[in-house]
């Protein structure tokens, strides 16, 4: 409906088997000339018995220092589609995975939308123990819920290596003077 010279407008809905309403505005001057509509908009109705996205994910996984795997988190609603569950993984250790890379951020690609949703397990470099990972999906009325995993990086016993730092001039024929270093990580 039309504003008119209003600031404020309320919108009575007289269907209440709606979860959500789709606006958008439009300006609109005295001559009734136009400009462009604004982005659409999406309002979340929260309806009684709205219930949370239901998560299946595994309870434990484990891989070894250095590795990266993937695993499966599974999401349904009773009311939102799918693909509009938004779902992000923390992490109670941050040392051992990095929440963006957790959450398709920096060289991973974001979380798709829809059912299945695969999470990229790219732990810190030499870093190992027990994480516990925290998935939660929140449908477009704003229900929650969350399902922990936990992960265990096993420690990998990664060859030791040397390198050799030289001067930077040496004669030639002269006796080999430089720094030999050994690292076992």
């Amino acid at each position: 409906g039309n504003v008119g010279f209003r600031r404020t407008h309320t919108v009575r809905l007289s269907r209440l088997d709606l979860d959500a309403v789709y606006w958008s505005v439009q300006a609109v001057d005295a001559s009734f000339s136009g400009g462009t509509f604004a982005p659409e908009q999406l309002v979340p109705i929260a309806l009684p018995g709205n219930q949370p996205p239901a998560i299946v994910a595994p309870e434990e996984i484990s891989l070894q220092e250095d590795d990266r795997s993937k695993f499966l988190v599974t999401v349904t609603d009773d009311r939102t589609p799918a693909s509009e569950i938004r779902v992000r993984v923390t992490t109670d250790r941050p040392d051992l995975f990095n929440e963006a890379s957790l959450n398709g951020s920096g060289n991973e690609p974001p979380l798709p939308p829809g059912r299945e949703r695969r999470i990229l397990l790219n732990p810190v470099r030499d870093a190992n123990g027990t994480a516990i990972l925290t998935a939660t999906a929140t449908d477009r009325n704003a229900a929650t819920s969350s399902r922990e995993i936990r992960v265990v990086v096993s420690p990998r016993d990664d060859p030791p290596y040397i390198w050799v730092e030289l001067p930077g001039f040496q004669l030639p024929g002269s006796p080999f003077l430089g720094t030999l270093n050994l690292l076992d990580p």
